[in-house]
């Protein structure tokens, strides 16, 4: 699986033979086939690496303690480090997805609205608990989290100017105002009677 996931990730899905991938492992072509169904099936593995990891933090948050703020933090470094983790995963599954078939496309967008539903169940609570904005719409808003933080898979580097960890707080903070019920929003005052 990392061989193919480093040649998927380096000449693409397509361009990359069952041959390529024997060839960098040292193993046969029946090993292959031993292991696995076809070429599909290791891609949709290796989005299931980190689709699994992903999932599994996010039940764990959601079955935490704390506030849906508190939560929605924890989210949203959760789902950072994880890119950051599986990178190459994340980078072969945005550039490839399009190439497997219908049926197994349609289950990785089952499982990753499952992932998705955890996010909006927090967005939920803070709305229903008065933590978060009233007029958000929670599918909208969990769609414009994942847009922000996913796309650090392109340009967030361990290495960079900023610490990760500084990264991760300022893209929480801005997230976090931009749902959060300010108490202006929260108590119109004697003035709006």
């Amino acid at each position: 699986m990392s061989a193919a996931l480093k040649l998927f990730a380096t000449h693409g899905y397509s361009e990359t033979s069952v041959e390529e991938i024997v060839s960098e492992t040292g193993v046969t072509k029946g090993a292959f086939y031993y292991y696995f169904k076809s070429k599909e099936e290791v891609l949709e593995l290796l989005h299931d690496q980190f689709l699994n990891y992903e999932l599994d933090r996010a039940r764990k948050v959601n079955e935490s303690q704390g506030t849906p703020p508190e939560k929605l933090r924890v989210m949203i470094s959760d789902l950072i480090h994880s890119i950051l983790l599986y990178r190459a995963n994340v980078v072969v599954f945005f550039q490839e997805i399009d190439r497997l078939p219908t049926d197994r496309r349609l289950e990785i967008e089952r499982r990753r609205r499952e992932y998705q539903n955890q996010v909006e169940s927090i967005l939920r609570a803070g709305i229903k608990e008065g933590y978060f904005n009233p007029a958000l719409d929670p599918v909208i808003a969990t769609l414009g989290i994942f847009g922000l933080c996913n796309y650090t898979y392109r340009w967030l580097n361990p290495a960079g100017r900023l610490p990760v960890e500084a990264v991760i707080d300022m893209l929480a903070q801005i997230i976090l105002q931009g749902v959060t019920l300010s108490n202006a929003q929260a108590d119109p005052g004697p003035e709006a009677s």
